[in-house]
């Protein structure tokens, strides 16, 4: 269990895309040192500051393995294996679908992808990241976060799109179970529009942004209980039976269900165990 793991709230109009501020120190203790971590897909895109490196490795069928300083991880699809060297900083967790305001629109390029923060946000980040190395109240951190992302609002000045909002809020109000079509036409837009918003706005399509969304209640679903009855949560997420649930868990996370109970898991706990 991580016992040192802090969440800050942003002001409301950052808080409708950035689910929170955190920090955590289990990856800085000595026994923990040099581990690496299966990390499975947890509906969230961080972004990372730290004065060391994070190296990545998705077992993508490439072997790829990337090691990075202060980085955005986008949404991922697959499993990663990731090992910590040196100090995370502090890190911004947005919501799946709450990057789109603050970059141009290649959501599609982060996917599965750890990308360099200048990268993504332009020179000016390296500012942030700066602040937040020579600052050292947590709170003004989080301040000086919350500054940034509020001008970067303001300065890009990307309409929300009403339409996608609506639909990813009724997908995530529904956990995954809402039938496209059904969606489509409740809203009078074109299955090829929906697609399209999705793709554009988040990076993966509405079916899969579904299966995202089941696979995170799943995945809560065996952390949070003391007794942990598989048959029963695969039912209760509207898997189609026992096989059904097994497929799609080796497919995101390369485990099987009673793979996943058995593998360490702690450094997720605090995302598949809050409200």
């Amino acid at each position: 269990m991580i016992y040192e793991y802090q969440e800050f709230k942003l002001n409301s109009v950052l808080s409708r895309y950035i689910d929170c501020v955190w920090t955590e120190s289990y990856t800085q203790r000595p026994e923990n040192k040099g581990r690496t971590y299966l990390v499975v897909p947890d509906n969230t895109v961080e972004l990372i500051f730290t004065s060391g490196t994070l190296e990545r490795k998705i077992k993508d069928g490439l072997g790829k393995v990337e090691v990075l300083g202060s980085h955005l991880s986008g949404l991922k699809t697959i499993a990663q294996d990731v090992k910590v060297d040196g100090e995370m900083n502090l890190s911004v967790r947005f919501k799946p679908h709450g990057l789109y305001p603050f970059i141009k629109p290649r959501l599609q390029e982060t996917i599965n992808q750890s990308i360099p923060i200048e990268d993504l946000f332009g020179k000016d980040i390296l500012e942030l990241e700066s602040q937040l190395f020579e600052t050292h109240c947590l709170l003004d951190r989080v301040r000086h976060i919350e500054t940034y992302f509020l001008k970067r609002l303001l300065t890009l000045n990307r309409q929300a799109d009403a339409t996608f909002d609506y639909l990813i809020n009724r997908i995530v109000d529904g956990r995954g179970a809402h039938r496209i079509l059904d969606l489509a036409e409740e809203t009078g837009v074109t299955i090829k529009t929906f697609e399209r918003k999705f793709l554009q706005n988040l990076g993966v399509s509405p079916k899969q942004c579904g299966q995202l969304i089941r696979l995170f209640h799943t995945l809560k679903a065996t952390n949070k209980a003391s007794q942990v009855n598989l048959t029963s949560i695969a039912h209760d997420n509207g898997f189609y039976d026992q096989m059904h649930f097994i497929k799609e868990m080796k497919k995101f996370t390369r485990l099987t269900p009673g793979e996943y109970l058995k593998a360490p898991r702690e450094l997720q706990m605090p995302i598949f165990t809050r409200n």
